[in-house]
Protein backbone atom coordinates (compact mmCIF):
# COMPACT_ATOMS: atom_id res chain seq x y z
CA UNK A 1 0.00 0.00 0.00
CA UNK A 2 1.29 3.32 -1.05
CA UNK A 3 0.34 6.77 0.30
CA UNK A 4 -0.04 9.76 -2.30
CA UNK A 5 -1.16 13.49 -2.08
CA UNK A 6 -4.49 13.95 -4.16
CA UNK A 7 -5.27 17.55 -4.97
CA UNK A 8 -9.21 18.00 -4.67
CA UNK A 9 -9.56 21.28 -5.74
CA UNK A 10 -8.40 23.25 -3.41
CA UNK A 11 -7.59 20.64 -0.71
CA UNK A 12 -4.99 18.40 0.08
CA UNK A 13 -5.63 14.52 0.62
CA UNK A 14 -3.35 11.95 1.79
CA UNK A 15 -4.78 8.62 -0.12
CA UNK A 16 -3.82 5.33 0.43
CA UNK A 17 -3.54 3.66 -2.76
CA UNK A 18 -4.21 -0.67 -2.76
CA UNK A 19 -1.40 -1.94 -4.24
CA UNK A 20 -1.99 -3.72 -7.75
CA UNK A 21 -3.22 -6.98 -7.72
CA UNK A 22 -0.47 -9.90 -8.34
CA UNK A 23 -0.13 -10.35 -12.01
CA UNK A 24 0.11 -14.35 -11.36
CA UNK A 25 -3.72 -14.03 -9.73
CA UNK A 26 -5.02 -12.25 -12.89
CA UNK A 27 -6.85 -14.58 -15.75
CA UNK A 28 -4.16 -16.29 -17.82
CA UNK A 29 -4.20 -19.81 -20.30
CA UNK A 30 -2.79 -22.46 -18.08
CA UNK A 31 -1.93 -24.75 -20.79
CA UNK A 32 -2.31 -24.18 -24.56
CA UNK A 33 -2.26 -26.74 -27.09
CA UNK A 34 -3.53 -27.61 -30.46
CA UNK A 35 -5.42 -30.62 -31.77
CA UNK A 36 -4.95 -32.51 -34.90
CA UNK A 37 -6.14 -35.45 -36.91
CA UNK A 38 -3.60 -38.15 -36.82
CA UNK A 39 -3.82 -39.72 -40.39
CA UNK A 40 -4.14 -36.13 -41.90
CA UNK A 41 -2.26 -33.90 -39.70
CA UNK A 42 -4.98 -31.22 -40.03
CA UNK A 43 -7.11 -29.24 -37.19
CA UNK A 44 -9.70 -30.53 -35.51
CA UNK A 45 -12.48 -27.75 -36.47
CA UNK A 46 -15.75 -29.62 -35.30
CA UNK A 47 -17.34 -30.24 -32.64
CA UNK A 48 -13.85 -30.01 -30.30
CA UNK A 49 -14.82 -30.12 -26.43
CA UNK A 50 -12.11 -30.00 -23.74
CA UNK A 51 -13.13 -30.82 -20.40
CA UNK A 52 -11.65 -31.24 -16.60
CA UNK A 53 -12.55 -31.73 -13.55
CA UNK A 54 -9.72 -29.02 -11.76
CA UNK A 55 -11.88 -26.64 -9.59
CA UNK A 56 -11.23 -23.20 -11.00
CA UNK A 57 -10.26 -23.91 -14.34
CA UNK A 58 -12.39 -23.01 -17.70
CA UNK A 59 -11.52 -24.47 -20.90
CA UNK A 60 -11.47 -22.54 -24.20
CA UNK A 61 -11.16 -24.10 -27.72
CA UNK A 62 -10.27 -21.80 -30.89
CA UNK A 63 -11.43 -22.14 -34.34
CA UNK A 64 -8.36 -24.13 -35.92
CA UNK A 65 -7.87 -26.88 -33.28
CA UNK A 66 -6.39 -24.62 -30.42
CA UNK A 67 -7.58 -24.74 -26.77
CA UNK A 68 -6.56 -23.16 -23.76
CA UNK A 69 -7.24 -23.77 -20.36
CA UNK A 70 -7.09 -20.50 -18.81
CA UNK A 71 -7.41 -19.78 -14.98
CA UNK A 72 -5.70 -17.39 -12.33
CA UNK A 73 -2.54 -19.61 -11.57
CA UNK A 74 -1.80 -18.29 -7.96
CA UNK A 75 -5.22 -19.09 -6.87
CA UNK A 76 -5.24 -22.53 -8.42
CA UNK A 77 -1.83 -23.82 -7.73
CA UNK A 78 -0.65 -22.04 -4.90
CA UNK A 79 2.97 -21.15 -5.83
CA UNK A 80 4.80 -21.63 -2.38
CA UNK A 81 2.92 -24.97 -1.06
CA UNK A 82 4.37 -27.96 -4.36
CA UNK A 83 7.17 -27.41 -7.56
CA UNK A 84 4.56 -27.97 -9.59
CA UNK A 85 1.32 -29.61 -10.31
CA UNK A 86 -1.00 -32.14 -12.35
CA UNK A 87 -3.57 -31.28 -14.13
CA UNK A 88 -5.90 -33.26 -16.21
CA UNK A 89 -8.54 -32.78 -18.79
CA UNK A 90 -10.03 -35.21 -21.82
CA UNK A 91 -9.79 -33.35 -25.54
CA UNK A 92 -13.57 -35.24 -27.47
CA UNK A 93 -14.32 -34.46 -30.76
CA UNK A 94 -17.32 -35.92 -33.18
CA UNK A 95 -16.07 -39.64 -34.95
CA UNK A 96 -12.67 -39.69 -32.51
CA UNK A 97 -11.85 -41.54 -29.90
CA UNK A 98 -11.27 -39.58 -26.47
CA UNK A 99 -7.85 -38.15 -25.25
CA UNK A 100 -7.27 -37.77 -21.60
CA UNK A 101 -4.24 -35.51 -20.93
CA UNK A 102 -1.93 -35.47 -17.67
CA UNK A 103 -0.10 -32.06 -17.73
CA UNK A 104 2.61 -30.83 -15.01
CA UNK A 105 2.04 -27.76 -14.56
CA UNK A 106 5.96 -26.59 -13.19
CA UNK A 107 5.99 -23.67 -10.30
CA UNK A 108 9.48 -21.83 -10.94
CA UNK A 109 10.20 -21.54 -6.96
CA UNK A 110 13.90 -20.33 -6.16
CA UNK A 111 14.74 -20.72 -2.43
CA UNK A 112 16.41 -18.89 0.38
CA UNK A 113 20.64 -19.66 0.86
CA UNK A 114 22.54 -18.30 3.21
CA UNK A 115 23.14 -15.85 4.90
CA UNK A 116 19.19 -17.06 6.35
CA UNK A 117 17.57 -13.21 6.78
CA UNK A 118 16.03 -12.54 10.13
CA UNK A 119 13.04 -10.27 10.51
CA UNK A 120 13.40 -7.03 9.76
CA UNK A 121 16.13 -7.89 6.87
CA UNK A 122 15.78 -5.84 3.32
CA UNK A 123 18.05 -8.13 2.13
CA UNK A 124 17.52 -11.80 1.29
CA UNK A 125 20.13 -14.48 -0.89
CA UNK A 126 18.48 -17.07 -3.57
CA UNK A 127 19.84 -19.69 -5.32
CA UNK A 128 18.76 -17.93 -8.82
CA UNK A 129 17.96 -14.17 -9.45
CA UNK A 130 17.42 -15.18 -13.43
CA UNK A 131 14.36 -12.92 -15.00
CA UNK A 132 14.31 -10.99 -11.52
CA UNK A 133 13.45 -7.42 -11.94
CA UNK A 134 12.84 -4.13 -9.77
CA UNK A 135 9.25 -3.23 -8.74
CA UNK A 136 8.03 -7.15 -9.02
CA UNK A 137 6.26 -8.79 -6.15
CA UNK A 138 7.62 -12.10 -4.61
CA UNK A 139 5.94 -14.43 -2.34
CA UNK A 140 8.30 -16.12 0.24
CA UNK A 141 7.81 -19.12 2.28
CA UNK A 142 7.53 -21.61 4.14
CA UNK A 143 3.68 -21.73 3.37
CA UNK A 144 2.53 -21.44 6.70
CA UNK A 145 4.60 -18.04 7.67
CA UNK A 146 4.25 -16.58 4.09
CA UNK A 147 4.74 -13.33 2.93
CA UNK A 148 4.65 -11.17 0.42
CA UNK A 149 7.31 -8.16 -0.76
CA UNK A 150 8.13 -6.11 -4.05
CA UNK A 151 11.86 -6.22 -4.90
CA UNK A 152 13.51 -2.51 -5.12
CA UNK A 153 16.79 -3.54 -6.67
CA UNK A 154 18.64 -6.22 -7.58
CA UNK A 155 21.58 -6.85 -5.06
CA UNK A 156 23.63 -5.42 -3.25
CA UNK A 157 25.18 -8.71 -4.35
CA UNK A 158 25.30 -10.98 -7.16
CA UNK A 159 22.78 -13.30 -5.98
CA UNK A 160 20.82 -11.10 -3.61
CA UNK A 161 17.74 -8.51 -3.97
CA UNK A 162 16.08 -5.62 -1.62
CA UNK A 163 13.06 -5.50 -0.68
CA UNK A 164 10.48 -2.82 -0.56
CA UNK A 165 10.04 -2.18 3.21
CA UNK A 166 12.03 -5.38 4.43
CA UNK A 167 10.54 -8.70 5.70
CA UNK A 168 8.24 -8.92 8.62
CA UNK A 169 8.38 -12.90 9.62
CA UNK A 170 11.39 -15.57 10.04
CA UNK A 171 12.30 -17.45 7.14
CA UNK A 172 15.06 -20.44 7.09
CA UNK A 173 17.23 -21.55 4.50
CA UNK A 174 15.95 -23.48 1.84
CA UNK A 175 12.22 -21.77 2.20
CA UNK A 176 10.69 -21.38 -1.20
CA UNK A 177 10.38 -17.98 -3.49
CA UNK A 178 8.32 -17.66 -6.39
CA UNK A 179 8.41 -14.23 -8.78
CA UNK A 180 4.80 -12.90 -9.49
CA UNK A 181 5.08 -13.98 -13.47
CA UNK A 182 3.00 -16.59 -15.36
CA UNK A 183 3.72 -18.47 -18.37
CA UNK A 184 1.31 -21.03 -19.79
CA UNK A 185 2.78 -24.36 -20.37
CA UNK A 186 2.55 -25.51 -24.49
CA UNK A 187 1.87 -29.25 -25.04
CA UNK A 188 2.23 -28.42 -28.45
CA UNK A 189 0.02 -30.97 -31.01
CA UNK A 190 -2.12 -33.03 -29.52
CA UNK A 191 -3.22 -35.73 -31.83
CA UNK A 192 -6.89 -37.11 -31.68
CA UNK A 193 -7.65 -40.83 -33.27
CA UNK A 194 -10.74 -41.83 -35.38
CA UNK A 195 -13.13 -43.87 -33.74
CA UNK A 196 -12.84 -47.43 -35.31
CA UNK A 197 -15.02 -48.70 -38.81
CA UNK A 198 -15.28 -51.83 -40.12
CA UNK A 199 -14.34 -52.81 -43.63
CA UNK A 200 -17.19 -55.24 -45.21
CA UNK A 201 -18.31 -56.19 -48.51
CA UNK A 202 -18.82 -59.19 -51.02
CA UNK A 203 -16.54 -61.09 -52.72
CA UNK A 204 -18.38 -62.31 -56.48
CA UNK A 205 -17.32 -63.53 -59.85
CA UNK A 206 -18.48 -61.73 -63.05
CA UNK A 207 -19.75 -63.96 -66.10
CA UNK A 208 -17.98 -61.98 -69.16
CA UNK A 209 -20.82 -64.00 -71.24
CA UNK A 210 -24.06 -63.55 -69.17
CA UNK A 211 -23.17 -60.17 -67.82
CA UNK A 212 -23.84 -61.74 -64.10
CA UNK A 213 -22.25 -62.10 -60.62
CA UNK A 214 -22.32 -64.84 -58.38
CA UNK A 215 -20.68 -65.06 -55.05
CA UNK A 216 -17.21 -66.61 -54.42
CA UNK A 217 -17.35 -68.69 -50.87
CA UNK A 218 -13.82 -69.07 -49.20
CA UNK A 219 -12.09 -66.02 -50.83
CA UNK A 220 -9.34 -65.25 -48.68
CA UNK A 221 -9.21 -61.20 -47.89
CA UNK A 222 -6.14 -59.75 -46.48
CA UNK A 223 -4.17 -56.65 -45.32
CA UNK A 224 -1.04 -56.93 -47.13
CA UNK A 225 -0.36 -53.46 -46.47
CA UNK A 226 -1.06 -49.63 -44.79
CA UNK A 227 -0.34 -46.62 -44.44
CA UNK A 228 -0.20 -44.60 -41.01
CA UNK A 229 -0.79 -40.95 -42.68
CA UNK A 230 -2.10 -39.27 -45.46
CA UNK A 231 1.10 -37.37 -46.09
CA UNK A 232 2.57 -40.78 -47.09
CA UNK A 233 0.32 -41.72 -48.54
CA UNK A 234 0.16 -38.28 -51.38
CA UNK A 235 4.28 -38.62 -50.97
CA UNK A 236 4.03 -42.66 -52.74
CA UNK A 237 6.22 -43.95 -49.78
CA UNK A 238 6.29 -47.67 -48.96
CA UNK A 239 3.55 -48.70 -46.83
CA UNK A 240 4.80 -49.70 -43.35
CA UNK A 241 4.36 -53.51 -44.08
CA UNK A 242 7.18 -53.12 -47.10
CA UNK A 243 9.56 -50.40 -46.06
CA UNK A 244 12.91 -51.00 -46.62
CA UNK A 245 14.05 -49.60 -43.27
CA UNK A 246 13.06 -52.33 -40.70
CA UNK A 247 13.22 -49.52 -38.05
CA UNK A 248 9.99 -48.38 -39.52
CA UNK A 249 8.32 -51.47 -40.23
CA UNK A 250 5.62 -52.93 -38.50
CA UNK A 251 2.68 -54.98 -38.27
CA UNK A 252 -1.52 -54.20 -37.47
CA UNK A 253 -3.76 -56.46 -35.34
CA UNK A 254 -7.01 -55.52 -33.86
CA UNK A 255 -7.91 -55.88 -30.17
CA UNK A 256 -11.20 -56.96 -28.05
CA UNK A 257 -12.13 -55.44 -26.39
CA UNK A 258 -9.48 -52.21 -26.43
CA UNK A 259 -6.85 -50.82 -24.22
CA UNK A 260 -7.53 -49.53 -21.30
CA UNK A 261 -4.65 -48.07 -20.61
CA UNK A 262 -1.28 -46.09 -22.11
CA UNK A 263 1.51 -47.90 -23.11
CA UNK A 264 4.83 -46.40 -24.69
CA UNK A 265 7.46 -47.54 -27.72
CA UNK A 266 10.28 -48.86 -25.88
CA UNK A 267 8.93 -50.77 -22.49
CA UNK A 268 6.29 -51.35 -24.42
CA UNK A 269 5.53 -55.33 -25.47
CA UNK A 270 2.87 -58.15 -26.14
CA UNK A 271 3.14 -61.72 -25.95
CA UNK A 272 0.68 -64.28 -26.93
CA UNK A 273 -0.96 -66.19 -23.88
CA UNK A 274 -3.14 -69.33 -23.21
CA UNK A 275 -5.95 -68.52 -21.00
CA UNK A 276 -7.78 -71.75 -19.99
CA UNK A 277 -10.93 -72.31 -18.00
CA UNK A 278 -10.43 -73.69 -14.91
CA UNK A 279 -12.16 -77.37 -13.97
CA UNK A 280 -14.78 -78.08 -13.28
CA UNK A 281 -16.89 -75.38 -15.29
CA UNK A 282 -18.92 -73.25 -12.58
CA UNK A 283 -21.31 -70.42 -12.54
CA UNK A 284 -20.56 -67.69 -11.34
CA UNK A 285 -22.46 -64.31 -12.13
CA UNK A 286 -22.08 -60.56 -11.82
CA UNK A 287 -24.41 -59.94 -8.79
CA UNK A 288 -24.87 -56.06 -10.33
CA UNK A 289 -23.94 -54.29 -13.66
CA UNK A 290 -20.49 -52.64 -13.97
CA UNK A 291 -19.85 -49.77 -16.43
CA UNK A 292 -16.92 -48.55 -18.33
CA UNK A 293 -13.82 -47.73 -16.07
CA UNK A 294 -15.26 -49.11 -12.85
CA UNK A 295 -12.31 -51.26 -11.03
CA UNK A 296 -14.33 -53.14 -9.30
CA UNK A 297 -17.61 -55.46 -9.24
CA UNK A 298 -19.51 -58.19 -7.28
CA UNK A 299 -19.42 -61.54 -7.95
CA UNK A 300 -22.07 -64.58 -6.47
CA UNK A 301 -19.30 -66.75 -5.28
CA UNK A 302 -16.01 -65.73 -4.55
CA UNK A 303 -14.20 -69.31 -3.95
CA UNK A 304 -11.21 -69.84 -4.56
CA UNK A 305 -10.58 -66.55 -6.27
CA UNK A 306 -7.30 -64.96 -4.72
CA UNK A 307 -5.45 -61.83 -5.02
CA UNK A 308 -3.66 -62.01 -9.14
CA UNK A 309 -6.29 -64.45 -10.25
CA UNK A 310 -7.65 -64.07 -13.95
CA UNK A 311 -11.05 -63.87 -13.90
CA UNK A 312 -13.10 -63.60 -18.18
CA UNK A 313 -16.31 -61.54 -18.14
CA UNK A 314 -19.03 -62.23 -20.62
CA UNK A 315 -17.42 -65.24 -22.31
CA UNK A 316 -19.96 -66.11 -24.56
CA UNK A 317 -19.93 -62.66 -26.32
CA UNK A 318 -16.15 -62.31 -27.95
CA UNK A 319 -16.72 -59.32 -28.87
CA UNK A 320 -17.05 -58.26 -25.55
CA UNK A 321 -15.15 -60.32 -23.06
CA UNK A 322 -12.69 -59.08 -21.36
CA UNK A 323 -10.32 -60.40 -18.74
CA UNK A 324 -9.25 -58.77 -15.69
CA UNK A 325 -6.66 -59.26 -13.08
CA UNK A 326 -8.04 -59.28 -9.21
CA UNK A 327 -6.12 -57.26 -6.46
CA UNK A 328 -8.17 -57.90 -4.09
CA UNK A 329 -11.16 -59.87 -2.88
CA UNK A 330 -13.59 -59.26 0.26
CA UNK A 331 -16.77 -60.97 1.75
CA UNK A 332 -18.39 -62.47 4.88
CA UNK A 333 -19.04 -66.26 5.76
CA UNK A 334 -19.38 -68.46 4.17
CA UNK A 335 -16.56 -68.75 1.90
CA UNK A 336 -18.56 -69.66 -1.36
CA UNK A 337 -20.61 -66.65 -0.52
CA UNK A 338 -21.16 -63.12 -2.79
CA UNK A 339 -17.82 -60.94 -2.87
CA UNK A 340 -16.34 -57.82 -4.03
CA UNK A 341 -13.71 -58.07 -6.59
CA UNK A 342 -11.42 -55.21 -7.55
CA UNK A 343 -9.01 -55.25 -10.34
CA UNK A 344 -5.56 -54.11 -11.17
CA UNK A 345 -6.71 -51.78 -14.31
CA UNK A 346 -10.16 -50.32 -14.94
CA UNK A 347 -12.76 -52.46 -17.22
CA UNK A 348 -13.34 -51.14 -20.78
CA UNK A 349 -17.03 -51.96 -21.17
CA UNK A 350 -20.28 -52.09 -19.33
CA UNK A 351 -21.73 -55.92 -17.99
CA UNK A 352 -25.43 -56.57 -17.52
CA UNK A 353 -26.04 -57.91 -14.20
CA UNK A 354 -26.00 -61.78 -14.43
CA UNK A 355 -23.24 -61.96 -16.80
CA UNK A 356 -20.75 -64.91 -16.32
CA UNK A 357 -17.88 -64.36 -14.47
CA UNK A 358 -15.26 -67.25 -15.37
CA UNK A 359 -11.86 -67.61 -13.86
CA UNK A 360 -8.92 -68.65 -15.85
CA UNK A 361 -5.25 -70.15 -16.11
CA UNK A 362 -2.57 -68.68 -17.73
CA UNK A 363 0.30 -70.50 -19.85
CA UNK A 364 2.17 -71.13 -22.68
CA UNK A 365 4.19 -67.70 -22.97
CA UNK A 366 5.40 -66.87 -26.50
CA UNK A 367 8.10 -64.55 -27.04
CA UNK A 368 6.91 -60.82 -27.04
CA UNK A 369 6.75 -58.77 -29.58
CA UNK A 370 7.75 -54.62 -29.45
CA UNK A 371 5.11 -51.96 -29.79
CA UNK A 372 5.65 -49.73 -32.86
CA UNK A 373 3.59 -46.82 -31.97
CA UNK A 374 1.91 -46.11 -28.02
CA UNK A 375 -0.86 -47.20 -27.63
CA UNK A 376 -3.59 -44.94 -25.47
CA UNK A 377 -6.99 -45.86 -23.33
CA UNK A 378 -9.72 -46.76 -26.40
CA UNK A 379 -7.32 -48.58 -28.75
CA UNK A 380 -8.76 -51.38 -30.79
CA UNK A 381 -5.51 -51.78 -33.38
CA UNK A 382 -2.13 -52.38 -32.18
CA UNK A 383 1.21 -51.60 -34.21
CA UNK A 384 3.92 -54.21 -33.52
CA UNK A 385 7.33 -55.16 -35.06
CA UNK A 386 6.16 -59.10 -35.74
CA UNK A 387 3.18 -61.03 -35.82
CA UNK A 388 5.02 -64.69 -36.22
CA UNK A 389 4.63 -65.39 -32.53
CA UNK A 390 0.43 -63.62 -32.43
CA UNK A 391 -1.73 -66.04 -34.33
CA UNK A 392 -5.32 -64.77 -35.10
CA UNK A 393 -7.66 -65.73 -32.00
CA UNK A 394 -5.06 -65.46 -29.58
CA UNK A 395 -4.76 -64.00 -26.15
CA UNK A 396 -2.28 -61.93 -25.49
CA UNK A 397 -1.03 -59.97 -22.83
CA UNK A 398 0.40 -56.38 -22.82
CA UNK A 399 3.15 -55.17 -20.81
CA UNK A 400 5.30 -52.20 -19.94
CA UNK A 401 7.00 -53.28 -16.41
CA UNK A 402 5.77 -50.50 -14.62
CA UNK A 403 1.46 -50.56 -15.10
CA UNK A 404 -0.08 -53.68 -15.07
CA UNK A 405 -0.06 -56.09 -17.84
CA UNK A 406 -3.75 -56.35 -19.46
CA UNK A 407 -5.03 -59.19 -21.40
CA UNK A 408 -6.56 -58.78 -24.93
CA UNK A 409 -8.19 -60.84 -27.55
CA UNK A 410 -6.06 -60.25 -30.83
CA UNK A 411 -7.44 -60.46 -34.49
CA UNK A 412 -5.66 -60.27 -37.61
CA UNK A 413 -6.23 -58.12 -40.69
CA UNK A 414 -8.10 -60.79 -42.33
CA UNK A 415 -11.19 -62.68 -43.41
CA UNK A 416 -12.61 -65.44 -45.24
CA UNK A 417 -15.95 -64.88 -47.17
CA UNK A 418 -19.20 -67.18 -46.63
CA UNK A 419 -21.68 -68.69 -48.63
CA UNK A 420 -23.17 -65.71 -49.98
CA UNK A 421 -19.31 -64.11 -50.31
CA UNK A 422 -20.09 -61.61 -47.30
CA UNK A 423 -17.32 -60.96 -45.38
CA UNK A 424 -15.77 -58.30 -42.47
CA UNK A 425 -13.00 -57.40 -42.02
CA UNK A 426 -12.04 -57.27 -37.91
CA UNK A 427 -12.24 -53.04 -36.92
CA UNK A 428 -9.66 -51.03 -38.07
CA UNK A 429 -8.45 -47.18 -37.24
CA UNK A 430 -5.33 -45.20 -37.00
CA UNK A 431 -4.45 -45.78 -40.66
CA UNK A 432 -5.02 -43.73 -43.29
CA UNK A 433 -4.77 -46.16 -46.36
CA UNK A 434 -4.92 -50.42 -46.93
CA UNK A 435 -3.06 -52.35 -49.21
CA UNK A 436 -6.12 -55.59 -49.89
CA UNK A 437 -5.12 -58.74 -51.54
CA UNK A 438 -8.03 -60.70 -52.12
CA UNK A 439 -7.39 -64.64 -53.55
CA UNK A 440 -10.00 -67.67 -54.11
CA UNK A 441 -8.99 -70.83 -55.84
CA UNK A 442 -8.60 -70.80 -60.00
CA UNK A 443 -9.09 -67.19 -59.57
CA UNK A 444 -6.66 -64.22 -60.44
CA UNK A 445 -6.08 -61.94 -56.96
CA UNK A 446 -7.97 -58.79 -56.51
CA UNK A 447 -5.79 -56.14 -55.40
CA UNK A 448 -7.52 -52.69 -54.27
CA UNK A 449 -6.09 -50.09 -52.14
CA UNK A 450 -8.78 -48.91 -49.56
CA UNK A 451 -9.05 -45.54 -47.75
CA UNK A 452 -11.20 -45.95 -44.92
CA UNK A 453 -13.85 -44.04 -44.39
CA UNK A 454 -14.13 -43.28 -40.22
CA UNK A 455 -17.20 -41.30 -40.81
CA UNK A 456 -19.43 -44.14 -41.18
CA UNK A 457 -19.47 -47.70 -38.77
CA UNK A 458 -19.43 -49.53 -41.77
CA UNK A 459 -17.50 -48.99 -44.89
CA UNK A 460 -18.67 -50.81 -47.73
CA UNK A 461 -16.42 -52.99 -50.23
CA UNK A 462 -17.30 -55.29 -53.25
CA UNK A 463 -14.33 -57.11 -54.46
CA UNK A 464 -15.27 -58.64 -57.82
CA UNK A 465 -13.16 -61.47 -59.61
CA UNK A 466 -12.86 -61.30 -63.67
Amino acid sequence: MSRQIVLDGSLQRLVNFDDPPPVAEGLWALVVGRVVDEETDRPITGNLIVSTAAVGVTPRVGGDGGFALAGRPWLIFPPLAAASYLLTATVTADGYLPADVAITVPIAQRHLTAPAPAPGSAVITLDSVAQLSAGQLLAIGPVAGAERARIRHLGPGAMQVTLDGGLFLPHALGDPVVADAWTPVDIGILTLRRDVTVLRGRTMRRDPITNTDSPVAGALISVTDFWTSLADVRAGLPGRMTTPNPALRMFAATLTPGVTTRRSVGPGQVASRTLAPTAPPDDRRLVSATVRGQTSFRISDRSSIAPAALLRLNPERSEATETVTVTTVTGYAPADGPGDISTALPLYGSHAAGTRVVPVTESAVQPAAALRRDVRAGDRVLFVDDLTNLPDGADVAISDGVTPQEYQGLRRLEATSDAGGYFALPPIHRVAALSIVTTAPLLTPVLLTVRPDYTVREHLIDVVFA
